[in-house]
């Protein structure tokens, strides 16, 4: 998922997700030029506690 399109989703500015992504709070994957949040990863981790 697109960075702006997660920070529509999560109620937070692109700006803002984009430095959460920089620090690693979200698990991303590079395609091309974009940076993609990897969405399954991310709820997977949520589920385990992690």
């Amino acid at each position: 998922m697109t960075i702006d399109k997660f920070a529509d989703l999560v109620g937070l500015t692109a700006a803002t997700v984009k430095s959460q992504v920089n620090r690693g709070y979200y698990p991303t994957k590079k395609v091309g030029k974009r940076t993609l949040i990897n969405i399954v990863l991310f709820v997977d981790e949520l589920r385990s506690g992690i």
